[in-house]
């Protein structure tokens, strides 16, 4: 069964009649902010509509939290999930926007929740929303601790042009050496 929580909620105009063919699909919005169900497979969505507005009026969309996404294929529990050509979830494939993961699973035509996590490509660790964290275990040893002014250590490698790397938190773990005996 499907359910959504804690989702937050924008409101655009809408671009089309979405009254019968817009509710729980992805949405995209055009330059002018109006917007209309996603038309391409695998691209960025605003994120999901909520209600079921007319053309021109109000029109609230979830950008972020669990949410109820109307699945276009089978996706099961823990898949992440991308946009197809008529705005439903489908499971996402190599080098298309990851929208969210499942927290529930469904068939074609069938209601699911989709905890969203904008922005994200799949195939890499690119993610820009402040709900979808990643982590990384790196060892740093003695002599690199001393000689990182001189010689940085990578920890993780550089997403790539147009995005940035924001350090929410990090647990540094101090291991000394065993006792000699």
């Amino acid at each position: 069964m499907a359910v959504d929580y804690d989702f937050d909620v924008l409101t655009r105009i809408a671009g089309a009649d979405l009254s019968t063919t817009g509710q729980y699909r992805f949405v995209e919005q055009n330059n002018a902010g109006a917007v209309t169900v996603c038309n391409s497979a695998g691209e960025n969505a605003l994120g999901v509509l909520y209600n079921d507005p007319a053309s021109g009026q109000s029109a609230s969309v979830a950008y972020d939290g669990i949410v109820k996404v109307m699945a276009g294929a089978t996706i099961a529990i823990g898949e992440l999930v991308a946009t197809t050509a008529a705005g439903k979830a489908a499971v996402a494939t190599n080098g298309q926007v990851i929208l969210g993961e499942a927290i529930s699973g469904g068939g074609d035509g069938e209601i699911i929740s989709v905890l969203l996590r904008p922005m994200a490509y799949s195939g890499s660790i690119i993610v820009t929303q402040d709900s979808s964290l990643q982590s990384a275990s790196v060892t740093v040893t003695s002599a690199e601790l001393l000689g990182l002014n001189a010689a940085p250590k990578t920890l993780i490698a550089a997403p790539g042009e147009g995005y940035a790397i924001a350090l929410d938190s990090a647990c540094l773990l101090y291991t000394s050496p065993s006792p000699r005996d």
